[in-house]
C-alpha cells in the first residue's frame, strides 16, 4: 500500500490536486495491525483524519484529526449517524 500511496503523492503534487482516500483499518481498534496502517497512511498524506465509533453512545461516531501538516489542527468533532 505504501508504495501506490507514494506513486498517488507523486500524481496530486505535479496535478496540484487533493486525493481522498477511505481506508477500512483491518482488527480492533488500537490494534497493531490498524496502528501499523494508520502509520503508514500518514507517512504519505499530508492530511489524516480518523471516524471511529463514540464508545458511550452507538449513534454517533467522532471524527478525529490525526495529522496536519498544511496548517493548524482543526478540534474533533462529533455527530449523529441518521437511520434509514
Amino acid at each position: 500500500i505504501k508504495c501506490l500511496l507514494v506513486r498517488l503523492a507523486t500524481i496530486a503534487v505535479q496535478t496540484k490536486t487533493a486525493i481522498v482516500a477511505l481506508a477500512r483499518l483491518n482488527g480492533p481498534a488500537g490494534g497493531r495491525v490498524a496502528a501499523r496502517e494508520l502509520a503508514e497512511l500518514s507517512a504519505i498524506a499530508p492530511v489524516v483524519w480518523l471516524t471511529v465509533n463514540d464508545a458511550e453512545d452507538p449513534t454517533r461516531r467522532l471524527l478525529l484529526p490525526i495529522k496536519n501538516s498544511l496548517g493548524p489542527t482543526a478540534p474533533a468533532a462529533a455527530g449523529p449517524i441518521p437511520r434509514k
